[in-house]
């Protein structure tokens, strides 16, 4: 499914069946954008990144401090009819049943008639001391209320071995259905680079194959770094900024998506294929690498030592 499809999935969530549902794709695909962007302007959403959390406890406090910034009068309101309960603004414990009757208590105090949706990104970047077993608890305990949905993002391939295990056991289970994200948005990669790099760049992008949108991000922030760092009377008629363009987009391609590996070195002949990696296996000649075999020495060569190691090394 093509990324951009997220958004048409959380719009017609309501009319939909399912109660629990996995967005699953590789890092840089765009899940998170599109998902941030459907939700937007929808008030029974609450978004929680998993990024870095050590345990459940984390998740719950961000889940109530979300509440309370957004129903802060409804809610103390809602806590204080409920008895035998301590919680405080710096410290507290909150029990799955008690976030349940919180979230059917609000519905019931603003007359919502929508579902409430709990949307819990990131869950491969938590903290390895984090067990998944009790995001699946939390999840098969809120739902029992029809009132609540949950929308899961995850990088499935990102998980440990065991980890990813114990995840595809629990998600046969605990999950209505799993959309597959595979493809971004087709006119994604021409929304990040830009009107004016993009007729520039589009050529080498369609001869390399990007799964990682953030490639795309890093290479229009450094095509702008670089741009900014050369005096404007340097360019001229055979030296222009759609040089640098396709220059910093060739850098950042190697570097990043391609992590520094001649990829592209020819593969029909092995003696020549030894030659060649033998003439550019080093730093020093990963420029001329990068100048012959992603930019097809159709461009000057001067300017390539200088930002390879401007992206490489940060100087």
């Amino acid at each position: 499914m093509e990324a951009a499809k997220i958004m048409d999935v959380i719009d017609k969530l309501d009319d939909l069946p399912y109660r629990r549902i996995l967005f699953d794709g590789t890092w840089g695909i765009g899940k998170t954008i599109h998902t941030m962007d459907s939700i937007k302007d929808k008030e029974n959403f609450y978004y929680i990144s998993l990024f870095g959390k050590r345990n459940i406890d984390a998740f719950y406090q961000e889940l109530y401090y979300l509440l309370l910034s957004k129903h802060e009068a409804k809610f103390k309101k809602v806590l204080n009819s409920m008895k035998n309960i301590n919680i405080s603004h710096f410290g507290f414990n909150i029990s799955i049943p008690l976030i349940s009757d919180i979230f059917i208590s609000i519905q019931k105090q603003l007359k919502i008639k929508s579902n409430i949706t709990i949307i819990i990104d990131d869950l491969e970047r938590k903290n390895d001391d984090f067990d998944i077993k009790e995001v699946f608890g939390f999840i098969d305990s809120i739902t029992k209320n029809k009132g609540i949905k949950i929308i899961l993002v995850a990088s499935s391939d990102n998980f440990s071995n065991q980890e990813k295990i114990t995840f595809e056991e629990y998600a046969e289970k605990s999950i209505d259905r799993i959309y597959k994200i595979t493809t971004y948005s087709k006119d994604a990669p021409e929304k990040i680079m830009g009107n004016n790099t993009w007729p520039i760049i589009k050529g080498i992008y369609q001869e390399n194959e990007f799964k990682n949108l953030r490639t795309l991000e890093k290479a229009d922030l450094f095509i702008k770094e670089v741009i900014h760092e050369i005096p404007e009377d340097m360019f001229n008629a055979k030296f222009n900024k759609e040089d640098i363009y396709k220059i910093c987009f060739s850098v950042v391609l190697f570097v990043v998506d391609h992590k520094c590996k001649m990829v592209l070195l020819p593969e029909k002949d092995e003696e020549n294929t030894s030659i060649f990696f033998d003439t550019y296996n080093s730093k020093e000649n990963f420029p001329d690498y990068i100048w012959h075999y992603i930019l097809k020495r159709n461009l000057n060569n001067s300017m390539m030592q200088t930002s390879y190691q401007l992206f490489s090394n940060g100087s």
